[in-house]
């Protein structure tokens, strides 16, 4: 093995740590962080829907008609996991995971066109390792294949597979609307470079192939909108005026401006000596972009990109002006380690690094933290609420069961339509003959505090818990 495949191999070796490592957090975190969500109830049965039926109609939260809020292209691939391997919640959370894993691959391929691909690499993986990215590779929504898709799109036009690249891109609307910033980015970059665009001329045999596919795709999206307008009117017209509302575009003034120029400055002075600057700035752009106008805490996870992006610039001009210093060419490698220690270090004083004392455990975003190794659910509580929800009713009769927190239906997916029915309604009002809440020291206080009250199960002369844990973990089920 010569110098070059040596450090090729120490290269992934660092990256399969790196990986290895973000599984080991994530196994840790189980459903502590974050705790089972909303969202997750509400998007895992269309794509659970997907797998059983191949339609988008969704009986738990609404039987007439499917719920046309967001695009299906995450509802799609997911759906065709769970019919090929089942539906489970763990499941489906390990396969954001898995995108989240694939994302870090491409990027780090990313980085062998960098001076420092190894200090680079570094730099990735401990953002990696970061509360939000840990976050969005521990939940079932749309970011972590979006991110996927994303760096998939940009590795292929690097790769010189225009049209391939381009097309991927054009899909990630498809999976969630926040791609059309990353397909604006691709454009971008085509345009700042001459040279690629000839490559529009010749598509070749698969890039016909994908535009072909992402067309059909984006037809069928079409159709299922043309067979249900005021399911789609009504969908997407409460996710516009939620995000018209949350929509905050002065967020990209004051230090993110500043950044903002930083990118844009570096990006320039580096496009000569460093190519692939202008490609990580054309997909940090958007990053910005998608957190700064939609405002979720999950979108939070591409201004981290943004930063992590802007950081591999930072390295790589301060890696560049290092090798013009005489007096530093001996010690250059030092030189670049130390700015890399700096750069670690102010990523983690605004904590988009993790501090390496007491990680995991010191992870904390938005008031969650990763469980000290307390399970979320442990399964002689989950076996005791299996046996309870079966003998809920008489025998050949499906009670209407409604979970607070919402998402712990999902760990009772296989008694829906068999023993029970969730009820989860989007858009109409339905009446569940039992609720089913739990008050967890993972969740929101006061939302729970809440829930039991509206339920009843609070009051005065109130059954009791049907189970407990400890002073934090009740359980109780209402009859309406």
């Amino acid at each position: 093995m010569n110098l070059a495949q040596q450090r090729r191999a120490g290269f992934w070796a660092l990256a399969l740590a790196f990986g290895l490592a973000q599984i080991a957090v994530h196994l840790r975190a189980d459903f502590s962080f974050p705790p089972p969500w909303i969202d997750e109830a509400q998007f895992l049965w269309q794509a659970k829907a997907v797998a059983d039926t191949g339609t988008l109609l969704a009986p738990q939260l609404d039987p007439d008609r499917p719920i046309l809020w967001m695009p299906p292209g995450w509802f799609w691939v997911t759906g065709a996991a769970f019919r090929v391997l089942g539906f489970d919640f763990a499941l489906a959370r390990a396969l954001s995971l898995a995108f989240l894993l694939a994302a870090f691959a491409l990027l780090a391929g990313l980085l062998r066109g960098l001076p420092h691909p190894r200090a680079s690499l570094v730099l990735a993986g401990a953002f990696f390792l970061g509360r939000t990215f840990v976050a969005a590779g521990n939940v079932a929504r749309m970011e972590s294949l979006l991110l996927l898709g994303a760096l998939g799109g940009f590795a292929l036009l690097r790769s010189g597979l225009i049209w391939p690249g381009l097309a991927l891109l054009a899909a990630m609307p498809l999976v969630h609307p926040n791609g059309v910033w990353f397909l604006a980015g691709g454009i971008a970059w085509l345009w700042l470079m001459p040279g690629q665009r000839a490559r529009l001329a010749r598509p070749g045999a698969l890039g016909v192939a994908a535009v072909l596919v992402v067309a059909l795709a984006w037809l069928a999206f079409a159709a299922l909108v043309a067979a249900h307008p005021d399911a789609f009117a009504q969908g997407f017209g409460h996710q516009l005026a939620r995000k018209a509302g949350a929509a905050r575009p002065g967020l990209l003034l004051g230090s993110r401006l500043l950044a903002l120029a930083a990118l844009v400055l570096l990006a320039r002075w580096l496009r000569r000596d460093v190519p692939d600057a202008v490609l990580l700035a054309c997909l940090a752009v958007p990053a910005l972009l998608a957190h700064s106008i939609g405002q979720e805490y999950w979108y939070e996870v591409f201004e981290e990109l943004f930063y992590l992006l802007l950081s591999l610039l930072a390295l790589a001009a301060a890696g560049r002006w290092l090798a013009r210093q005489p007096s530093l060419a001996r010690r250059s490698g030092i030189a670049v380690a130390g700015v890399l220690g700096l750069l670690l270090l102010a990523n983690g004083v605004v904590h988009r690094v993790p501090n390496p004392l007491g990680y995991p455990g010191n992870l904390v975003w938005h008031r969650m933290r990763v469980s000290d190794g307390e399970p979320y659910l442990r399964d002689d509580e989950r076996a005791f609420l299996r046996d309870f929800l079966t003998r809920l009713a008489p025998p050949g009769e499906r009670p209407r069961v409604r979970f607070v927190p919402a998402a712990e239906a999902l760990f009772y997916a296989d008694l829906d339509g068999v023993e029970i029915r969730v009820s989860e309604p989007v858009f109409r009002e339905e009446q569940p003959d039992w609720i089913l809440l739990r008050a967890s020291r993972w969740g929101s206080r006061g939302s729970f505090e809440r829930a039991l009250q509206r339920a009843g199960a609070d009051a005065p002369g109130a059954a009791p818990p049907i189970l407990t844990r400890g002073e934090t973990e009740r359980w109780y089920a209402v009859r309406r």
